[in-house]
């Protein structure tokens, strides 16, 4: 999948030099009635990001 999101970008995308180690769990619920996603919430006092939905994780420990 991550291969696949990268072809389309354009060369200079792919290159980021000031990158840092992260990570991201996506995480899907199965259920009976069909499997879903779970999103966080970030917190409205926030400086980067207040408010919007979310996946857990973030910067290498």
């Amino acid at each position: 999948m991550t291969r696949l999101a990268l072809d389309g970008l354009p060369t200079d995308a792919r290159t980021l030099s000031a990158a840092r180690d992260a990570g991201v769990l996506v995480p899907i619920v199965g259920r009976a009635d069909g499997d879903s996603l779970l999103f966080g919430r970030r917190a409205d006092d926030l400086d980067h990001h207040p408010g919007q939905m979310s996946f857990p994780g973030g910067g290498r420990d």
